[in-house]
């Protein structure tokens, strides 16, 4: 069925005049048949964040002989010290804020970029997790909080421009880090700590750290993914089923919920044993 809404003109007035239900039933059902709606040049920003992300591991792992050559990827991208870079890498790109939720898709117009920004000013709200705690605590981020930040990112940046990854580089990494999450945990979250922090420690402590990094990861994702697919099953079961109804298909016809205004299309009560 390939159904698209004719939207009305918006009223201001009139939308302030409705309430939460319906303003919800009016945004859903306008997503449901349109989509998020975003221009295209949304979607190149973000192709072009991602082509910005490749070249910037192969330009770190160019430090170190051998590899960052694009006439010779397939030789050196599956090497030890190009997939230390991938996560380090990775772990800036992230705690700068230049990460997944960053830009048009997740809804930051300008600048595009804003975590970096926040973390970066004094000044700025912050949400330690122990408010009262000496040096780290309060709400409102302070020169040392702004300090520890800076000191990580160019521990990540030092690391990087080396020709091989060592504990040298590695101990400030793991150090510095779990102090940005004692002045913010938005900080932490941030810079993936779940992922690319957990094989930065892998990194620097254990011998066989491929192994490590694969039963660490192991480790996280299987029970996440168990627990989430439980928890998520009855709310995706629920929207998928409200979809079903929004369309009117596999047997949802009441007419009685039909909204013309928004093209939906009208359609007879339906038994079970019709087709």
């Amino acid at each position: 069925m390939n159904v698209q809404a004719t939207a009305k003109p918006f009223d201001p007035g009139e939308w302030s005049k409705k309430d939460f239900t319906e303003r919800v039933r009016i945004g859903t059902n306008f997503y449901v048949l349109n989509g998020i709606g975003y221009p295209l040049a949304a979607y190149l920003f973000h192709a072009t964040r991602v082509a910005v992300f490749i070249a910037g591991w192969v330009f770190f792992c160019s430090f170190t002989p051998g590899l960052g050559t694009l006439s010779g990827f397939t030789t050196w991208i599956f090497e030890p010290v190009a997939f230390q870079k991938a996560f380090l890498w990775a772990s800036l790109f992230e705690a700068g804020g230049f990460g997944c939720m960053s830009g048009p898709l997740g809804l930051k117009i300008w600048p595009p970029f804003t975590a970096g920004l926040h973390f970066i000013r004094p000044g700025t709200t912050k949400l330690p997790p122990f408010p009262d705690l000496p040096l780290f605590g309060g709400t409102t981020r302070s020169w040392f909080d702004v300090s520890l930040y800076g000191a990580f990112l160019l521990s990540l940046l030092h690391a990087l421009v080396q020709p091989e990854v060592t504990a040298a580089q590695l101990i400030p990494i793991v150090v510095l880090l779990p102090l940005c999450g004692l002045t913010d945990k938005t900080v932490i979250l941030c810079a993936r700590v779940e992922h690319h922090f957990a094989m930065i420690v892998c990194f620097l402590f254990a011998g066989n750290w491929i192994a490590a990094c694969k039963w660490v990861q192991l480790a996280i994702w299987t029970p996440v993914l168990i627990l989430l697919s439980l928890w998520l099953l009855p709310r995706v079961k629920g929207g998928l089923i409200g979809y079903q109804w929004a369309l009117k298909m596999h047997g949802f016809g009441n007419t009685a919920f039909d909204d013309p205004e928004f093209g939906l299309p009208r359609s007879e009560p339906k038994s079970l044993g019709s087709s």
